[in-house]
Protein backbone atom coordinates (compact mmCIF):
# COMPACT_ATOMS: atom_id res chain seq x y z
CA UNK A 1 0.00 0.00 0.00
CA UNK A 2 2.52 2.47 0.60
CA UNK A 3 4.59 1.43 -2.43
CA UNK A 4 1.22 2.26 -4.25
CA UNK A 5 0.92 5.72 -2.33
CA UNK A 6 5.01 6.40 -3.31
CA UNK A 7 4.21 5.94 -7.10
CA UNK A 8 1.24 7.65 -7.45
CA UNK A 9 2.86 10.77 -5.80
CA UNK A 10 5.85 10.49 -7.92
CA UNK A 11 4.18 9.92 -10.90
CA UNK A 12 2.11 13.33 -10.02
CA UNK A 13 5.20 15.09 -9.67
CA UNK A 14 6.78 13.85 -12.92
CA UNK A 15 3.43 14.94 -14.53
CA UNK A 16 3.64 18.49 -13.22
CA UNK A 17 7.20 19.14 -13.95
CA UNK A 18 6.58 17.59 -17.33
CA UNK A 19 4.07 20.50 -17.56
CA UNK A 20 5.91 23.09 -16.13
CA UNK A 21 8.37 22.22 -18.67
CA UNK A 22 5.83 22.91 -22.00
CA UNK A 23 4.73 26.37 -20.96
CA UNK A 24 6.82 28.42 -23.07
CA UNK A 25 9.11 31.10 -21.32
CA UNK A 26 8.38 34.74 -22.16
CA UNK A 27 10.53 36.56 -24.96
CA UNK A 28 10.89 39.18 -23.02
CA UNK A 29 10.67 40.58 -19.81
CA UNK A 30 9.15 44.42 -18.32
CA UNK A 31 10.88 46.54 -15.67
CA UNK A 32 8.91 49.61 -14.62
CA UNK A 33 10.15 52.92 -16.13
CA UNK A 34 9.29 56.47 -14.97
CA UNK A 35 9.50 60.06 -16.37
CA UNK A 36 8.99 62.85 -13.93
CA UNK A 37 8.95 66.71 -13.87
CA UNK A 38 7.43 69.09 -11.66
CA UNK A 39 7.31 73.49 -11.67
CA UNK A 40 5.75 76.46 -10.39
CA UNK A 41 5.74 78.62 -7.69
CA UNK A 42 3.66 76.63 -5.18
CA UNK A 43 3.73 72.88 -5.69
CA UNK A 44 4.02 72.33 -1.70
CA UNK A 45 -0.27 71.46 -1.67
CA UNK A 46 -1.55 69.33 -4.27
CA UNK A 47 -4.14 72.13 -5.03
CA UNK A 48 -1.31 74.80 -5.40
CA UNK A 49 0.18 76.90 -8.55
CA UNK A 50 2.20 73.76 -10.03
CA UNK A 51 2.74 71.40 -12.64
CA UNK A 52 3.54 67.69 -12.43
CA UNK A 53 4.35 65.31 -14.31
CA UNK A 54 5.02 61.12 -13.48
CA UNK A 55 4.57 59.04 -16.35
CA UNK A 56 5.29 55.24 -15.21
CA UNK A 57 6.04 52.51 -18.56
CA UNK A 58 6.86 49.62 -19.20
CA UNK A 59 10.06 48.87 -20.12
CA UNK A 60 11.31 45.80 -22.59
CA UNK A 61 13.68 43.56 -22.14
CA UNK A 62 15.35 39.97 -22.47
CA UNK A 63 16.65 36.96 -24.88
CA UNK A 64 14.45 38.20 -28.08
CA UNK A 65 16.30 41.52 -28.50
CA UNK A 66 14.67 42.82 -31.81
CA UNK A 67 11.07 41.79 -30.20
CA UNK A 68 11.97 44.31 -26.84
CA UNK A 69 13.28 46.73 -29.22
CA UNK A 70 10.11 46.68 -31.19
CA UNK A 71 8.27 47.38 -27.63
CA UNK A 72 10.32 49.94 -26.82
CA UNK A 73 10.43 51.83 -29.77
CA UNK A 74 6.61 51.95 -30.12
CA UNK A 75 5.76 52.68 -26.50
CA UNK A 76 8.41 55.61 -26.96
CA UNK A 77 6.63 56.84 -30.04
CA UNK A 78 3.19 56.71 -28.73
CA UNK A 79 4.54 58.80 -25.11
CA UNK A 80 5.27 61.62 -27.43
CA UNK A 81 2.44 61.83 -29.05
CA UNK A 82 0.67 62.11 -26.74
CA UNK A 83 3.13 64.83 -24.37
CA UNK A 84 2.88 66.80 -28.02
CA UNK A 85 -0.93 66.17 -28.06
CA UNK A 86 -1.38 67.63 -24.59
CA UNK A 87 1.19 70.27 -24.84
CA UNK A 88 0.60 71.51 -28.68
CA UNK A 89 2.54 74.33 -28.08
CA UNK A 90 5.51 72.22 -27.49
CA UNK A 91 8.07 71.49 -30.59
CA UNK A 92 7.98 68.39 -32.96
CA UNK A 93 9.89 65.69 -31.26
CA UNK A 94 9.94 62.23 -30.53
CA UNK A 95 12.65 63.05 -27.58
CA UNK A 96 10.25 62.31 -24.29
CA UNK A 97 12.92 64.11 -22.09
CA UNK A 98 12.58 66.72 -24.09
CA UNK A 99 8.90 66.97 -24.42
CA UNK A 100 8.06 66.87 -20.89
CA UNK A 101 10.53 69.76 -20.38
CA UNK A 102 8.77 71.51 -22.90
CA UNK A 103 5.36 70.88 -20.69
CA UNK A 104 6.73 72.23 -17.73
CA UNK A 105 7.73 75.77 -19.34
CA UNK A 106 4.53 75.94 -20.93
CA UNK A 107 2.89 75.70 -17.76
CA UNK A 108 5.12 78.23 -15.89
CA UNK A 109 5.53 80.96 -18.81
CA UNK A 110 1.36 80.45 -19.08
CA UNK A 111 1.02 81.52 -15.24
CA UNK A 112 3.19 84.26 -15.69
CA UNK A 113 1.34 85.93 -18.50
CA UNK A 114 -1.96 84.75 -16.46
CA UNK A 115 -0.90 85.97 -12.73
CA UNK A 116 -4.04 85.33 -11.31
CA UNK A 117 -4.78 81.72 -12.55
CA UNK A 118 -4.58 79.34 -10.47
CA UNK A 119 -5.35 76.14 -11.37
CA UNK A 120 -2.33 73.06 -11.52
CA UNK A 121 -1.70 71.00 -14.69
CA UNK A 122 -0.74 67.47 -14.36
CA UNK A 123 0.13 64.16 -16.37
CA UNK A 124 0.22 60.74 -15.44
CA UNK A 125 0.38 57.77 -17.18
CA UNK A 126 0.31 53.51 -15.23
CA UNK A 127 0.49 50.85 -17.27
CA UNK A 128 -0.77 46.93 -17.13
CA UNK A 129 0.70 44.17 -19.29
CA UNK A 130 -2.24 41.92 -20.07
CA UNK A 131 -0.60 38.92 -21.45
CA UNK A 132 3.13 38.23 -22.12
CA UNK A 133 3.31 34.51 -23.64
CA UNK A 134 5.02 32.44 -26.70
CA UNK A 135 2.34 34.00 -28.91
CA UNK A 136 1.55 37.59 -27.69
CA UNK A 137 2.55 40.41 -26.01
CA UNK A 138 -0.51 42.90 -24.74
CA UNK A 139 0.19 46.25 -23.35
CA UNK A 140 -2.38 48.35 -21.94
CA UNK A 141 -1.15 52.56 -20.96
CA UNK A 142 -3.70 54.46 -19.29
CA UNK A 143 -2.98 58.20 -19.25
CA UNK A 144 -4.75 60.92 -17.00
CA UNK A 145 -4.22 64.77 -17.38
CA UNK A 146 -5.68 68.01 -16.98
CA UNK A 147 -4.26 71.21 -18.40
CA UNK A 148 -6.50 73.78 -17.62
CA UNK A 149 -9.59 73.02 -20.06
CA UNK A 150 -13.28 72.26 -18.90
CA UNK A 151 -12.29 68.73 -16.81
CA UNK A 152 -9.62 66.29 -16.41
CA UNK A 153 -8.85 63.72 -19.23
CA UNK A 154 -8.06 59.93 -19.52
CA UNK A 155 -7.79 57.62 -21.51
CA UNK A 156 -6.11 54.30 -22.54
CA UNK A 157 -3.64 53.35 -25.68
CA UNK A 158 -3.25 49.59 -26.09
CA UNK A 159 -0.59 47.65 -27.87
CA UNK A 160 -0.38 43.87 -29.00
CA UNK A 161 2.64 42.40 -30.78
CA UNK A 162 3.32 38.31 -31.80
CA UNK A 163 5.73 36.54 -30.45
CA UNK A 164 8.84 36.21 -31.76
CA UNK A 165 8.56 39.05 -34.67
CA UNK A 166 7.05 41.73 -32.81
CA UNK A 167 4.72 42.35 -35.88
CA UNK A 168 1.32 44.71 -34.63
CA UNK A 169 -1.56 42.36 -34.38
CA UNK A 170 -4.70 43.74 -35.79
CA UNK A 171 -8.02 42.59 -34.94
CA UNK A 172 -9.64 42.80 -38.33
CA UNK A 173 -6.99 39.72 -39.72
CA UNK A 174 -8.15 37.83 -36.40
CA UNK A 175 -11.97 38.00 -37.21
CA UNK A 176 -13.42 34.64 -39.10
CA UNK A 177 -17.21 36.21 -39.31
CA UNK A 178 -16.99 39.80 -39.59
CA UNK A 179 -21.26 39.87 -39.26
CA UNK A 180 -21.25 37.52 -36.26
CA UNK A 181 -18.27 39.46 -34.21
CA UNK A 182 -19.54 42.85 -34.53
CA UNK A 183 -23.25 41.63 -33.37
CA UNK A 184 -21.39 39.67 -30.17
CA UNK A 185 -19.72 42.80 -29.65
CA UNK A 186 -22.57 45.23 -29.86
CA UNK A 187 -24.61 42.77 -27.45
CA UNK A 188 -21.94 42.88 -25.23
CA UNK A 189 -21.61 46.33 -25.48
CA UNK A 190 -25.32 47.06 -24.49
CA UNK A 191 -25.02 44.71 -21.79
CA UNK A 192 -22.18 46.32 -20.27
CA UNK A 193 -24.17 49.34 -21.07
CA UNK A 194 -27.30 48.10 -18.78
CA UNK A 195 -29.53 48.69 -22.05
CA UNK A 196 -31.71 45.46 -23.44
CA UNK A 197 -30.72 43.89 -26.60
CA UNK A 198 -33.58 45.82 -28.85
CA UNK A 199 -31.93 49.31 -27.64
CA UNK A 200 -30.80 51.46 -30.45
CA UNK A 201 -27.14 52.78 -29.84
CA UNK A 202 -28.02 56.31 -31.48
CA UNK A 203 -30.92 56.68 -30.17
CA UNK A 204 -28.96 56.15 -26.48
CA UNK A 205 -26.66 58.72 -27.16
CA UNK A 206 -23.89 56.91 -28.43
CA UNK A 207 -21.44 56.29 -32.19
CA UNK A 208 -23.04 60.21 -33.27
CA UNK A 209 -25.87 58.74 -35.35
CA UNK A 210 -23.62 56.85 -37.05
CA UNK A 211 -23.56 53.11 -37.62
CA UNK A 212 -21.88 51.00 -34.88
CA UNK A 213 -18.28 49.82 -35.16
CA UNK A 214 -15.34 48.32 -33.08
CA UNK A 215 -12.84 50.09 -30.84
CA UNK A 216 -9.28 50.87 -31.82
CA UNK A 217 -7.90 49.52 -28.49
CA UNK A 218 -8.19 46.38 -27.22
CA UNK A 219 -5.66 43.65 -25.65
CA UNK A 220 -5.65 39.93 -25.08
CA UNK A 221 -6.30 39.36 -20.66
CA UNK A 222 -6.23 35.61 -19.08
CA UNK A 223 -10.01 35.69 -18.98
CA UNK A 224 -10.98 36.93 -22.69
CA UNK A 225 -10.62 39.75 -25.22
CA UNK A 226 -10.52 43.39 -23.68
CA UNK A 227 -12.63 46.01 -25.51
CA UNK A 228 -12.24 49.86 -24.95
CA UNK A 229 -13.81 52.72 -25.93
CA UNK A 230 -12.06 55.79 -24.64
CA UNK A 231 -14.20 59.15 -23.87
CA UNK A 232 -15.48 60.81 -27.18
CA UNK A 233 -14.90 57.72 -28.75
CA UNK A 234 -17.99 57.18 -29.31
CA UNK A 235 -20.12 59.29 -26.77
CA UNK A 236 -19.95 62.47 -25.01
CA UNK A 237 -17.28 62.96 -22.18
CA UNK A 238 -20.41 62.88 -19.79
CA UNK A 239 -21.05 59.26 -20.33
CA UNK A 240 -17.37 58.12 -20.10
CA UNK A 241 -15.88 55.21 -21.74
CA UNK A 242 -17.05 51.66 -22.16
CA UNK A 243 -15.03 48.53 -21.66
CA UNK A 244 -15.73 45.26 -22.21
CA UNK A 245 -14.58 41.98 -21.53
CA UNK A 246 -15.40 39.35 -23.87
CA UNK A 247 -14.63 35.33 -22.26
CA UNK A 248 -12.75 33.83 -25.01
CA UNK A 249 -15.35 31.13 -25.17
CA UNK A 250 -18.08 33.44 -26.85
CA UNK A 251 -15.24 34.24 -29.66
CA UNK A 252 -14.92 30.27 -31.30
CA UNK A 253 -15.98 30.37 -34.46
CA UNK A 254 -15.52 34.26 -34.94
CA UNK A 255 -11.75 34.78 -33.92
CA UNK A 256 -8.87 32.76 -33.95
CA UNK A 257 -8.28 32.76 -30.58
CA UNK A 258 -5.50 30.12 -31.30
CA UNK A 259 -3.68 32.53 -32.70
CA UNK A 260 -2.76 34.28 -29.40
CA UNK A 261 -3.63 31.92 -26.70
Amino acid sequence: MKNLVFFTLFVGIVALFSCKKNIPTPAVSFSPATLERQGGPDCATEEGRCVRLEMIYPLASGTNELLAQKINDTLQQTLAQILFMLNPEGDSTHNIEQLADQFISSYTSFIQEVPDYSAGWWIESSHEVHRNTGKVVSIELMVSSFTGGAHPLGFSETFNFFVPEGTPVTLDKLITDQEGFLALVEKEFKLTRGLPESANLQDEGFFYNEAFVLPTNFVFTEEGLYLIYNVYDVAPYVMGPTEILIPYTKLEGLLQVDQVL
